[in-house]
């Protein structure tokens, strides 16, 4: 089954699922803008009911972030597979190359353990958490420089010690 581009286009993505597992027994691809929020996600966003290209039941839709695309797909019986960008030429892909669409390809019996991975989380989900623990550790009384160079002498041993 294909859902090409109208996951970001419905303001009920959890009854989206519901209806696609009712008639789907198998592998479902998924191509969607994706939010850039952290964690399981929806981004709200108004669209018009006058453009045909948008909206197919309500102006309130919402879009989906890549962990969110997982959870929903998970919580119906899926594995899934967020696909790793790889073609011939990447003309036409700006959405995709600027981690603002992605594929993802879902399987209730298929096995996926052949296809190449893109990352589960948003790009910046690590610098998100990371920027979360230096708050916390600046209010309990830790300079954020002082974990910087902690982190960064930890990465150089590290790099040290595998080289050796």
């Amino acid at each position: 089954m294909l859902c090409l581009g109208l996951l970001y286009h419905i303001s009920k993505p959890v009854e989206f699922f519901e209806k696609v597992t009712a008639v789907n027994t198998d592998v479902l691809l998924i191509d969607t803008d994706i939010s850039s929020l952290g964690g399981a996600s929806l981004r709200f966003r108004r669209e018009s009911l006058d453009e045909p290209q948008n909206s197919v039941d309500h102006e309130t839709v919402f879009i989906p972030s890549r962990r969110a695309v997982v959870e929903m797909a998970n919580s119906f019986g899926y594995t899934l597979v967020p696909l790793a960008l790889n073609a011939s030429s990447y003309r036409g892909m700006r959405t995709y190359l600027r981690g603002e669409r992605l594929a993802f390809i879902c399987a209730k019996q298929a096995s996926l353990s052949s296809l190449a991975r893109a990352p589960v989380d948003e790009p910046f989900a690590r610098l998100e958490h990371a920027t979360r623990l230096a708050f916390r550790a600046a209010r309990a009384g830790v300079s954020a420089a002082r974990l910087t160079t902690r982190s960064l002498s930890q990465r150089r041993r590290a790099v040290h010690h595998r080289m050796h």
